[in-house]
């Protein structure tokens, strides 16, 4: 059956991306609600009915740090990596294993045996936060809203809708058919968008809506407050679907500066903050604290500038990657919490190690025309070889990898300027000069990757899509392939060439893989950890189970 084989098909993706989550230490073992004591009852003729356990309530508070301010929590224009800010579900949702199980839907999604007729079910007695039911309408809006392109949703191209989706249909109030233009073995995962409700958005023009500061949905929290520049208060629903809620308050406070995050928690003005590993390592062994290192697919890439002359030649590009010492980058700038990399999956189907070699890097210089010039810099034709190595400013860890890269090539005979600035700045010096680029997710690989490497966004106006402009038929063969391919077998053949075809074009250097890391007070317990993808301090891997958290007594 289809579906049976998407769900195989996505298991082994996951191991192709990425290795089961890890549980950080000190994570303790989650407990279940526990039920509410039985009621003895007195003799009756008939006997009573066995009362219905009460739900635990909800209860504390807890302030969250988060390093940026939302512009929306409408999830149609999310970034799907960010979530469904616990007040959306999404039809699926990833468990703890980052396996698809169902969460608006009553069972796993039917796939046609053609590959292009999804159909979905709906659980039954899902209500608003407003009280309104959920119906199979609700569904249709949702997507047709992120089809349309007059809603600046950016899924609509992640997604690629409008080559992927003709149509959704409610077939009756709690049943939905998708019907689609090709076969799409990423669709599943897409349905994880949080659906919003049609009863309060038809008609209205949703780029501008109120609501989209003022939501309405169905999950785990209810939107209360959200004073611009400085908080968002959520409340628990007490009525929520997915069972009980843990903590009865959230407050979401938006703190840039990663040292400020820091005080704050030693101040106890902060319950919940990510941090770099020089700060984070600070409160290790504090018994007030847990440290929690998060496993990620989030890799930092030196992406490298196609315009540069120096660097056309590919057997440049492929020494320079050969002279990083991306072990001592783990070591000494993320301070063990990293691993080194070498293509965009981590594990299952890796990339071949590239062996720190700056001797076998200068033959390779060599060998495409280079030599050592009298102040020490290989040069060639009378120029030096140089390049211009961005980061954002405000970035400490990725200004030390850029550092740690200059450093490195320095060794072999290469001038790397590094340049921190704004990332204004920095996408308008896109292919001059190159940047440290942060990427990297753990879900479906064509939910991404796509985007960043087929030759169809080599030209496109956006900074972030294919931002090497690299044009390979070969890389876009193992692409299209890997997008349609429903057997596994050859679908996992056609990213490893994929990996394989990156790492000879060279001009997207990788160095390591993040491990992030979040500090909370020791007070909050039932914390679980979910394998990350790109992220910003507080994520995905963090707050997935944060319905289920608890405050200790």
């Amino acid at each position: 059956m289809r579906r049976t084989a998407i769900i195989v098909l996505v298991t082994l993706l996951w191991v192709l991306v990425g290795c089961a989550p890890q549980r950080a230490a000190p994570t303790p073992t989650p407990q279940p609600p526990r039920p509410a004591a039985p009621v003895a009852q007195p003799p009756q003729t008939p006997p009573a009915a066995t009362p219905t356990p009460a739900r635990p309530a909800p209860s504390g508070e807890i302030v969250i740090a988060l390093t940026d301010e939302p512009q929306n929590l409408n999830p149609i224009f999310m970034d799907f990596y960010a979530g469904n800010w616990k007040s959306f579900n999404g039809l699926v949702k990833y468990d703890q294993n980052l396996q698809l199980v169902p969460d608006l839907a009553a069972q796993m999604p039917e796939i046609s045996a053609d590959g292009r007729t999804v159909t979905v079910r709906l659980k039954p007695g899902v209500r608003f936060h407003d009280g309104h039911p959920l119906t199979a309408e609700d569904v249709v809006f949702t997507w047709r809203a992120l089809a349309d392109p007059k809603v600046a949703s950016t899924l609509r191209d992640r997604f690629d809708l409008a080559n992927v989706l003709e149509d959704v249909q409610a077939v009756d109030s709690v049943t939905v058919r998708f019907h689609l233009k090709r076969p799409d073995a990423a669709f599943l995962h897409k349905l994880y968008v949080g659906i919003v409700p049609k009863h309060l958005l038809e008609g209205q023009d949703l780029n501008t809506a109120a609501f989209n500061r003022q939501p309405v949905g169905t999950g785990p929290y209810v939107f209360k407050e959200w004073r611009a520049g400085e908080r968002i208060v959520m409340e628990a629903n007490p009525d929520y679907h997915g069972g009980p809620v843990g903590i009865a308050r959230l407050i979401f406070v938006f703190i840039n500066d990663e040292n400020a995050r820091a005080a704050q928690l030693l101040a106890g003005t902060v319950d919940v903050a990510g941090l770099p590993p020089r700060l984070a390592a600070t409160f290790q062994n504090n018994p007030r604290f847990r440290v929690y290192r998060i496993p990620s697919a989030d890799a930092r890439v030196a992406v490298l500038p196609y315009d540069e002359p120096n660097l056309k030649d590919p057997r440049v590009r492929r020494a320079l990657s050969m002279a990083v010492n991306r072990q001592a980058i783990v070591d000494g700038v993320l301070l063990g919490a990293g691993e080194p990399a070498y293509g965009p999956f981590i594990a299952g189907a890796p990339p071949p190690v590239i062996p720190y070699d700056p001797e076998g890097a200068k033959r390779l210089l060599q060998e495409a025309g280079w030599t050592p010039g009298p102040d020490g810099f290989m040069q060639k034709d009378g120029r030096r070889l140089t390049f211009t190595l961005m980061h954002p400013a405000h970035d400490s860890v990725r200004r030390d990898i850029a550092l740690a890269i200059r450093s490195d090539l320095q060794r072999i005979g290469v001038d790397v300027q590094v340049e921190g600035l704004g990332w204004t700045a920095i996408r308008e010096r896109f292919g001059k000069a190159g940047n440290v680029f942060g990427w990297g997710q753990p879900y479906d690989p064509d939910l991404e990757i796509y985007r960043l490497f087929h030759s169809i966004y080599a030209y496109d106006d956006a900074p972030f899509t294919n931002p090497a402009r690299i044009i390979n038929p070969e890389i876009d063969r193992a692409l299209d392939e890997g997008r349609r391919e429903y057997d596994q077998r050859r679908r996992l053949e056609a990213y490893s060439r994929l990996q394989r075809l990156i790492q000879e074009d060279g001009h997207w250097l990788f160095t390591v893989y993040l491990t992030p890391i979040v500090v909370t007070t020791s007070k909050i317990t039932n914390v679980q950890i979910q394998r990350e993808g790109h992220a910003h301090g507080f994520s995905r891997g963090m707050s997935w189970n944060l319905e289920s958290w608890r405050i200790e007594r």
